[in-house]
């Protein structure tokens, strides 16, 4: 009996470090194949600028957000009675606002940069939409 009990700690375990790790949502198919090669183009990206190229920091910054807010809303669900299987609706529209919001940065640079203290309504509007959304990112993947 008591080796059956440490087993299923033992598993439970392993599962929770899991989860934490690389999300709790199982993704197969073409969907898998699609996110998992996204995660690797992340990778070599973050190598290349960190070895060979140099971006400008906020540019880096912005699309190594875009990476990690679709990556985030794929692999991480929004509670635990969210399907584990595949995605919902609401996790690919975040992961879009997210990962276009990001891409807006990088996008505008020169318009930031140039409109320091004087920023458009639009911008502070995409700018508070960016931070909720990472507040979001934050939460689904800290909180099991």
């Amino acid at each position: 009996m008591t080796d059956e009990v440490e087993k299923k700690k033992i598993e439970e375990s392993l599962k929770l470090a899991q989860d934490s790790e690389v999300g709790s949502r199982v993704l197969s198919g073409k969907t898998g194949f699609f996110i998992r090669w996204f995660a690797i183009i992340m990778s070599l990206f973050q190598l290349y600028t960190g070895f060979a190229g140099e971006l400008p920091g906020y540019k880096q910054l912005s699309i190594h957000l875009f990476f990690a807010m679709i990556l985030c809303f794929v692999y991480f669900p929004r509670s635990k009675k969210s399907p584990r299987q595949g995605l919902t609706i609401s996790d690919i529209i975040l992961a879009a606002l997210g990962g276009l919001t990001a891409i807006y940065v990088f996008a505008n640079y020169d318009h930031w940069i140039m409109s320091q203290g004087d920023a458009a309504t639009y911008d502070i509007l995409i700018g508070g939409a960016l931070l909720v959304l990472i507040l979001e990112a934050t939460r689904r993947s800290v909180s099991p």
